[in-house]
């Protein structure tokens, strides 16, 4: 087990020093700093460090050829790295990160040993960033595996990491989001039966998120879960509809979550309305199908009005 004074020895404040995935030219920034560092002679120790770091921001930033590129980075510092060292562990845990696109069920499982074994090496420190990173990873795996007994798991590391204090405040809200977004798929009863206790807590964990983050993904698809909640309680909830519309114009909010604010704007809009902010979908590229989906059953819907 990693104790607490190796991983403090890393010397990186991730959540001070990371931009957000939609920042992408600050991410570009620290890259080019960072690769210049790394031109120069370097220590083992910080040269790790600063891989892991540079791998993380080009997982970010995912242009073409970050991912690759990453990859590479993660291998070097494994083959420099042993297990007893914490650059060692986030390296497994960026490999496994990078495993969670692959369509590939031997990828899949191959990144949940990665990412259990370093939970293992990472000791159970709620507080630890790489920990509640470790865990966030493992329940977007079993989900990503897709088994009944999966989504079960990942509910439950949800519900974890959300009911303790000591989480690492970033991954509590994408535990909170997960959870949220779990329930309403899967146990949507259960949702619209403790919404008020759902929308106090997804208040409770954005009140604690960092103004200078504004566009952090995450932080964004809080905001939508939340609208999304208030207005199943109500329909004309108008603080709702003001984070979706502020949500479905922020071009760095990136095309899913602007074209999801839009859905859930047209659902409670009026049908000229709904019909103009589907059809900003439509012009959006790489839209995932299940949106796709949202919009025709909405255009149907306005059909029959």
């Amino acid at each position: 087990m990693i104790s607490p004074a190796g991983r403090d020895s890393i010397g990186f404040q991730f959540m001070d020093e990371y931009p957000s995935p939609t920042e992408k030219e600050k991410l570009s920034s620290q890259i080019l700093k960072l690769k210049s560092l790394l031109s120069s002679p370097t220590p083992n120790l910080l040269r790790a460090r600063a891989l892991i770091k540079l791998s993380d921001l080009l997982v970010g930033r995912n242009s073409e050829g970050d991912y690759l590129e990453a990859s590479k980075l993660y291998e070097e510092v494994l083959s420099s790295t042993t297990p007893e060292e914490p650059e060692n562990t986030m390296a497994l845990l960026g490999k496994a990160e990078l495993k969670l696109q692959s369509a590939d069920p031997v990828d899949i499982e191959e990144a949940i040993n990665l990412t259990r074994a370093a939970v293992k090496m990472l000791g159970g420190d709620q507080s630890d960033f790489f920990y509640g990173k470790a865990k966030v990873l493992l329940a977007e795996l079993f989900l990503k595996r897709g088994g009944v007994s999966d989504r079960d798991q990942a509910l439950e590391i949800y519900k974890q990491m959300s009911a303790d204090f000591n989480v690492h405040e970033y991954f509590k809200l994408r535990a909170m989001v997960g959870k949220v977004e779990l329930l309403n798929y899967f146990f949507r009863k259960t949702l619209l039966d403790d919404a008020d206790t759902y929308i106090k807590e997804c208040e409770s964990v954005l009140s604690k998120f960092k103004d200078e983050r504004r566009n952090d993904y995450f932080r964004l698809k809080g905001q939508i879960v939340l609208s999304e909640l208030k207005l199943i309680k109500d329909k004309g909830n108008k603080d709702a509809k003001t984070v979706l519309e502020d949500v479905a114009n922020n071009e760095s909010a990136g095309d899913d979550l602007r074209a999801r604010a839009s859905l859930d704007l047209a659902e409670v809009s009026s049908p000229s309305l709904a019909a103009t902010l589907i059809k900003g979908v439509r012009k959006m590229d790489g839209i995932d199908p299940y949106l796709l989906r949202k919009a025709r059953a909405i255009e149907d819907s306005l059909k029959s009005i």
